[in-house]
């Protein structure tokens, strides 16, 4: 951990290191399957608009080559939301960049 925090976090006054667990190994080691081609790992939030809060709402991995739109299922699973509800999804860079992700097919 030394070592870690000397190379990755020098000037942080503190280090957090994020620990995963993933129950869905046949899933996990299907994307990891080709090392050329490692999974991206997405945290996913969501944002309520009339309560003003955010919450996390788990982590999905995903091939680098999905569609946005393949995130609905699982999102919609997540959230116990029937399968008509409409998504909007945004991508946020840092705490001022958030935009609108195009939701292609």
């Amino acid at each position: 951990m030394d070592n870690i925090r000397n190379n990755m976090a020098a000037r942080a006054v503190d280090l957090r290191l994020y620990i995963d667990y993933n129950p869905d190994q046949a899933r996990f080691k299907a994307l990891h399957a080709d090392p050329a081609k490692p999974p991206v790992m997405i945290f996913l939030k969501y944002f309520d608009f009339a309560h003003q809060t955010l919450t996390g709402q788990g982590k999905i991995f995903v091939d680098r080559e999905d569609k946005v739109s393949s995130l609905i299922p699982y999102i919609q699973e997540k959230m116990n939301w029937p399968s008509t509800t409409p998504i909007q999804l945004y991508e946020v860079g840092h705490p001022i960049l958030i935009k609108a992700m195009w939701l292609t097919v």
